[in-house]
């Protein structure tokens, strides 16, 4: 059974542009054909799958232990059936690999391996948003409001992601205009099933301490530094500050 070359070099070139290790991505698409090729026969065969990351073949072996006597037909053969099969220098407690080879699960592998592949593409993606962005955690972001709503507000940071901005951590009054872009601060990361999860704010403290960082040159120059500050978001704000 065959995925052919021409499988094997997008595999390459994808996994290549996408940063992404080849080796684990076939290790996952052997894992899913696994699991692909038990359901096609329904049972509970003990199975091992190869993957030649040269050619593109697949190799499917039902594993067998030899008994006296066959209690599960599927994980099981007799000393006799075996030796039938061609495996001459075996004995009872031995385990055989016998190669399958079905007609019609060529189209199920290579439906399993698009998903497999489209899956760890996303996998990878949701990796590297977290990784940008959970070490930015308390930096000043700037977004564009792309949907709102009175019990949402979403903002996207860039072309591939978005942040949630709670109805908390908004500022009482403050519009959010679909198209506007405004400056967030980053209050948390967190990774979910679904992908990471990316909260922004416009009420924390840190949020005026960045904007003031930005454009108060003698805080950037060090002779000014911030001590404290208390806000109350969209009304008034104390700022402490000492000189050095």
């Amino acid at each position: 059974m065959q995925l052919g070359r021409d499988f094997i070099r997008s595999l390459t070139q994808i996994t290549k542009d996408r940063g992404l290790s080849p080796e684990v991505v076939v290790s996952s698409l052997e894992a899913a054909l696994i699991s692909a090729y038990k359901k096609y026969r329904g049972g509970n065969q003990e199975v091992e799958v190869h993957i030649d990351t040269e050619n593109g073949k697949i190799s499917i072996c039902e594993i067998k232990h030899i008994v006296a006597e066959v209690a599960s037909p599927e994980t099981e053969i007799t000393l006799e059936d075996a030796q039938a099969q061609g495996f001459i220098e075996v004995e009872e407690g031995d385990q055989i690999r016998i190669e399958q080879n079905p007609e019609d699960f060529g189209r199920i592998a290579a439906q399993t391996a698009r998903q497999v592949i489209i899956q760890r593409l996303k996998d990878a993606e949701r990796q590297i948003i977290f990784e940008e962005f959970s070490d930015r955690v308390g930096d000043l972001v700037t977004g564009l409001i792309f949907k709102s709503e009175s019990d949402q507000v979403l903002v996207r940071l860039n072309d591939r992601t978005e942040a949630i901005l709670p109805e908390v951590e908004r500022i009482s009054g403050e519009e959010y205009i679909q198209g506007e872009r405004l400056k967030f601060y980053l209050l948390d990361v967190r990774q979910t099933t679904r992908g990471p999860k990316i909260v922004v704010s416009r009420t924390h403290p840190g949020l005026l301490r960045k904007l003031l960082e930005l454009e108060v040159p003698e805080i950037q120059e060090g002779v000014i530094e911030i001590k404290n500050i208390v806000r109350e978001a969209g009304a008034r704000a104390k700022v402490a500050v000492q000189t050095l």
